[in-house]
């Protein structure tokens, strides 16, 4: 192929990726109101949805919080480690994290 030949192939292509990525794309980047609305509420219902099963999976998380801290005999106002923490080995910044940490729940 001559020279010439090429540069026509790599213009052609331009070209075609051009119309490809920015033309078309923009024919269809606009949604009317029906499809607006349709979209709207499909994503109200999927934040429902997530938000509930979030919820779920937080009052899980926080009985099992409760239940450890009540096993180990950790509560808010403890200064000292209880014995039964001492049990767990835990170092004294290890200590500080659980007990600052188990009370967002």
């Amino acid at each position: 192929m001559s020279p010439w030949t090429n540069k026509k192939w790599v213009v052609a292509t331009a070209l075609f990726l051009y119309t490809w990525f920015f033309v078309m794309e923009e024919e269809g980047s606009g949604m009317g109101p029906e499809e607006l609305e349709k979209y709207r509420t499909d994503l109200t219902e999927w934040v429902h949805d997530n938000e509930e099963e979030l919820r779920a999976i937080q009052l899980k998380r926080r009985e099992n919080v409760q239940k450890v801290c009540k096993k180990y005999g950790i509560d808010k106002k403890s200064n000292e480690i209880p014995k039964a923490a001492w049990d767990l080995q835990l170092v004294t910044s290890e200590w500080n994290f659980l007990k600052r940490v188990n009370w967002f729940y």
